[in-house]
């Protein structure tokens, strides 16, 4: 199976992900604690710390459903 996402810069710190296989686009930017970051945008942490975490609820969930 293939996840296919696509990263585009706009301006400054700021880019955008998106997929062809999905409705929405997701802005990410730089850390505000970063030189030139920006608040209130998601970051690459953010999106790590989510990737990890929805990860462990669905095998939970999956796990859960099983039992």
């Amino acid at each position: 199976m293939q996840y296919k996402v696509n990263t585009s810069w706009k301006y400054e710190r700021l880019g955008i992900i998106k997929s062809t296989v999905l409705d929405s686009i997701i802005e990410v930017a730089t850390p505000p604690e970063f030189t030139g970051g920006i608040a209130r945008i998601w970051t690459p942490e953010h999106l790590l710390i989510g990737a990890i975490s929805s990860c462990f609820m669905t095998t939970f969930l999956a796990a859960a459903e099983k039992m």
